[in-house]
């Protein structure tokens, strides 16, 4: 419970004058308008359950950080998103507005992971500037109807999981793994914990422009994705640590494959476990094309959950690992705009859901400045 390997941090600079209470009537009818944003989950009998509320708590706040130095608001940003939550009785978001200057704004939301998901956080952010506008102006924002409701994306998986389609997704899924599933097994300084403990870091670094225009070349070359490139690059860079042929990695997708879930809060993502095997030593070309046919493969069988694939391998419990794949690579391709009602918006970079597996490659590409930005958690 005091872990915050799940918990999700967004945050932007906002170079604008704000009107804080505005802001906070904004945040109001997001979370009457999603109501995700109003849930919370409880044990009755022993199995879990999920409770939402008519009118949601509201966790919200206005902090004067105009004396304070960068580092300093940076560290309390990191701070307040990664405090815990308490599942059955907190609100399980949580929105700090931080004043930096009259026309410098820091807006920071906090999310646990059991309800949202990368695009309903960014969802979030658009919308609520979009609510915030309108108001400022005196005018009411109409945002587009949602069509559904997470309960109706649940019942929508119930009825493909009853579906021969299902099945033959999990046929895949079942061969394209090895009969025995490998553990990555990086090489440490330290022994592992026998129970995993959730604790990570992060490290951030930057593909400057050359070598980021290199990758773009190398995939157009190969006539595959710039996602395939940075997958096939980290799969020879675990192969390379491991000395391990098989070499599995996650890779999450959005997993709103039907149209009328794509403006729905809530968490839709399901990775994939994508097998390569290297044992033939590969050309770089023998790799990326390996690679292409994995992911294609992935993508046409990735509404298959991913928990229940993990039950039906009939794998082993092991306490001190993530089971199927213990590295995660992931390539944003959304971001907040830099610009929005003519605000001027920065996206700011936090050290968030470390701890979920062993390592994990996140990436996004800035097209502003030219380069990738990443981090291994």
């Amino acid at each position: 419970p005091d872990g915050f390997a799940y918990n999700i941090g967004g945050a932007v600079e906002v170079r604008a004058e704000l009107e804080p209470e505005l802001m906070f009537e904004a945040v109001r009818a997001l979370i009457a308008r999603h109501p995700s944003l109003r849930a919370n989950f409880m044990l009755d009998e022993g199995h879990a359950v999920q409770k939402i509320s008519a009118e949601g708590k509201h966790d919200i706040a206005l902090i004067d950080a105009q004396d304070k130095s960068w580092d300093e608001i940076y560290q309390h940003i990191i701070r307040e998103y990664r405090k815990p939550y308490d599942l059955e009785h907190d609100a399980l978001v949580r929105f700090r507005l931080y004043k930096r200057g009259k026309d410098r704004w820091v807006i920071m939301k906090a999310v646990h992971h059991i309800i949202s998901d990368a695009i309903s956080t960014f969802t979030f952010i658009e919308e609520l500037l979009s609510i915030y506008e309108g108001l400022r102006r005196g005018e009411k924002t109409e945002l587009a109807p949602i069509r559904a409701r997470y309960l109706d994306f649940l019942n929508w998986q119930n009825k493909f999981l009853a579906s021969r389609d299902a099945d033959k997704m999990l046929d895949y899924w079942q061969s394209a793994l090895p009969e025995e599933v490998p553990i990555l097994n990086l090489p440490t300084d330290k022994p592992r914990p026998i129970v995993q403990t959730h604790n990570g870091a992060s490290q951030f670094f930057v593909l400057e422009p050359e070598l980021s225009a290199r990758i773009h070349s190398l995939a157009r070359e190969n006539g595959v994705t710039v996602f395939m490139v940075l997958l096939s690059a980290y799969y020879i860079l675990l192969h390379r640590y491991t000395g391990q042929d098989d070499v599995i990695v996650g890779s999450p997708v959005m997993g709103r494959t039907q149209e009328e879930f794509a403006q729905v809060y809530g968490y839709f993502v399901n990775p994939l476990p994508l097998h390569v095997n290297l044992s033939q030593q590969p050309s770089i070309a023998q790799m990326l094309a390996q690679v292409q046919q994995i992911v294609l493969n992935g993508l046409d069988n990735q509404e298959y959950p991913f928990v229940l694939l993990v039950e039906k391998l009939g794998l082993q419990h092991d306490p001190s690992r993530s089971a199927v794949f213990q590295a995660m690579f992931i390539l944003l391709a959304h971001k907040v705009a830099t610009e929005k009602y003519g605000y001027r918006l920065e996206y700011i970079e936090l050290p968030e859901e470390e701890g979920q597996f062993d390592l994990t490659l996140s990436a996004y590409e800035d097209e502003a400045d030219q380069r990738f930005h990443c981090v291994f958690k």
